[in-house]
């Protein structure tokens, strides 16, 4: 799932289908993309990032969650 993707579209008020409007693609495509299904082209994650106003690196970066040492709940 790209988090950062999905902040962005929600800090700024806006929906997927609106996005895709905008951009001329399927809204089924947008979904598929934040939910890691699709991976974007390079013009589609230029397109997004100008249209978020946001970094496309920092868009479209993966998070992983790394447990913290100990967490285990063994002591």
């Amino acid at each position: 799932m790209l988090i950062n993707l999905e902040m962005a579209i929600r800090a700024r008020g806006l929906r997927q289908f609106g996005i895709a409007q905008a951009l001329g693609v399927h809204p089924a495509r947008i979904s598929e993309i934040i939910a890691g299904r699709r991976t974007a082209t390079p013009e589609l994650r230029s397109r997004l990032a100008e249209l978020l106003r946001a970094d496309p690196d920092w868009l479209f970066c993966s998070v992983i969650i790394i447990p913290q040492a100990g967490s285990s709940g063994a002591n």
